[in-house]
């Protein structure tokens, strides 16, 4: 498995070679740690949008892409996450009301954007 940073091109291998047989966690941490000290400093540069593949079990526990998340929370980037019914109550704890709920269709999630949008665009104006 790879991630691919849309802004930038770059991509980050964030599974090992266990070697034949192997049934553990394929899931390399450095690979993923670097990937996300990436998407750090892309965010700093000013992002518009965040697309992440997931709020997980690294997320829930304090890691992964958790640190982007917070920063991107901080910044007020919209940021789009899938969060499976396995952690939505570990994402509620994390986030509180501070989330809205999405279908996977395509006009939603770009009626949600627009939303954010106008709303930043109010708040810049104040």
């Amino acid at each position: 498995m790879f991630l691919e940073g849309l802004a930038s091109g770059d991509s980050f291998t964030i599974t090992q070679r266990l070697g034949p047989g192997a049934t553990g966690c394929r899931l390399d941490p450095n690979g993923l740690v670097e990937a996300v000290s990436h998407l750090a400093l892309q965010i700093d540069q000013h992002v518009d949008m965040i697309f992440l593949n997931r709020f997980g079990k690294g997320e829930e526990d304090g890691q992964g892409f958790r640190p982007v998340i917070e920063q991107a929370f901080v910044l007020n980037i919209p940021t789009l996450i899938v969060v499976r019914e396995t952690y939505l109550q570990a994402w509620r704890q994390f986030c509180g009301d501070e989330y809205t709920a999405l279908s996977a269709d395509k006009d939603d999630i770009i009626k949600w954007y627009d939303g954010f949008a106008r709303l930043q665009e109010i708040r810049e104006s104040a």
